[in-house]
């Protein structure tokens, strides 16, 4: 393997993502790839900031909590209206 696990991680969590086509929770990520949780949430708002880069769409990272959607991260492209769900929501 190439000398950049972290490029190795965040592909492995896109393919992760892929192959569901339910949300899937951090917690879940984690514990089916064998990362941190930490190191997670620092994968998914790298991809959630490049992703918003190349398509000019918001981007949001949100986890169930109970019942409720809670709005974690929140990237917003250039040029675009701001949506509903600010950081901090719970949907």
């Amino acid at each position: 393997m190439a000398n950049a696990p972290a490029a190795s991680q965040a592909l492995t969590v896109l393919q992760l993502l892929a192959r569901h086509t339910e949300p899937v929770p951090a917690s879940a990520i984690a514990r089916d790839l064998g990362l941190p949780r930490s190191s997670v949430y620092h994968l998914l708002t790298v991809l959630c900031d490049h992703l918003v880069d190349a398509t000019r769409h918001n981007a949001h990272l949100a986890v169930l909590h109970g019942r409720d959607v809670l709005y974690v991260i929140e990237e917003r492209a250039p040029g675009r209206p701001p949506l509903v769900t600010d950081v901090g929501v719970r949907r």
